[in-house]
C-alpha cells in the first residue's frame, strides 16, 4: 500500500521521531514538508540544512546517482552568479528535468527568473582559448574560466 500524501507520511515520521533512524548524523529540516512523489526532491528538501551530504548518504547506502542529485539540489538553494559555474557542472552530472528543478525551486522559495536563466545557461569557455587569449597557465586558467563564465551568466540576467 502506498501513502496517499507525502506530507502525511513525513508527518508520521516526525511524530514518531523516525528521521534520526532514516538520516542518522544529518540535520532534517521539518519546517515544511514537500508534497511530491519525487523522492529526490523530498529528500533534498528534508536535508537542505546540511553541507556536503555525499559521504554520509554513501555510508547509508544511497545510490550514487541519487546522492549527486540530492547534493546538487541542496547546493542549488545557494544559487547566485558567483557559484553558477560549479552548480552548472553539478547540474550537467545529474538526470533532472527542468520541471523537477523548478518544482524544487518554487517550493524552496528560489527566484524563478534566476533559476530559469540558470537552466538556459550553458558553460562555454574553453581552457585552450583562455590560455591563448589571456596568456595564463596552471591554476590561473581555472580562475579565469570561472570569471568568464560568471560574466557570461551575468550578461543574460
Amino acid at each position: 500500500k502506498t501513502s496517499k500524501s507525502t506530507v502525511h507520511f513525513l508527518g508520521l515520521l516526525y511524530k514518531y521521531n523516525l528521521f534520526s533512524q532514516i538520516f542518522p548524523n544529518l540535520s532534517v529540516d521539518t519546517s515544511g514538508f514537500m508534497e511530491s512523489n519525487d523522492a529526490d526532491l523530498v529528500i533534498a528538501t528534508l536535508l537542505r540544512g546540511n553541507g556536503d551530504l555525499s559521504k554520509t548518504l554513501n555510508k547509508l547506502k544511497y545510490p550514487t546517482d541519487q546522492i549527486k542529485t540530492v547534493q546538487f539540489l541542496v547546493a542549488l538553494l545557494h544559487l547566485e552568479p558567483n557559484n553558477v559555474p560549479v552548480l552548472k557542472k553539478m547540474h550537467n552530472a545529474v538526470n533532472l528535468s527542468d520541471e523537477q528543478i523548478m518544482e524544487f525551486a518554487q517550493f524552496n522559495g528560489l527566484d524563478k527568473n534566476l533559476v530559469n536563466k540558470f537552466l538556459s545557461f550553458n558553460l562555454s569557455v574553453n581552457g585552450n582559448e583562455v590560455m591563448d587569449k589571456y596568456n595564463v597557465s596552471g591554476a590561473e586558467v581555472g580562475k579565469m574560466i570561472k570569471k568568464l563564465e560568471i560574466n557570461n551568466f551575468l550578461a543574460i540576467l
